[in-house]
């Protein structure tokens, strides 16, 4: 079965079995169980319909990440504190993947420049905590 049928099996039974309970900056919805008839020992499952209609569980922003995983009750909605970044996308694996300096991967090194930047550490004899 494709990605596509289950995308569209997800959806239906969203509309018939979930609450919609919001969508976050990205476009991505989330859901709720309706119901919990004959099973009141589980909690209600919740879910995420992404946008794109591809999995990508980096893009699900902190706040819906907490309530998808029972942290809290409610959505963590609201108007983003000043301390707060703009979520951004995972980029392993894409041309945006972030490379340390000394990565070997690093476009940016020099040929002249040596790959490691760093000094060893040698101990020292110090025998002050001595007697």
């Amino acid at each position: 079965m494709s990605l596509y049928n289950n995308l569209i099996q997800t959806k239906i039974f969203s509309s018939i079995a979930g609450n919609f309970m919001g969508e976050d900056a990205l476009g991505n919805k989330y859901y709720e169980e309706k119901l919990l008839l004959g099973k009141p020992q589980r909690a209600q499952k919740r879910w995420v319909i992404y946008k794109s209609g591809q999995v990508e569980a980096s893009t699900v922003p902190a706040k819906w990440f907490a309530w998808l995983h029972y942290t809290s009750e409610r959505p963590l909605c609201g108007e983003p504190h000043c301390w707060e970044k703009p979520h951004i996308p995972n980029k392993t694996g894409s041309n945006e993947t972030y490379h340390p300096k000394t990565s070997l991967l690093n476009e940016k090194i020099d040929d002249k420049e040596p790959a490691t930047v760093y000094e060893s550490w040698t101990p020292t004899q110090d025998t002050s905590h001595e007697k």
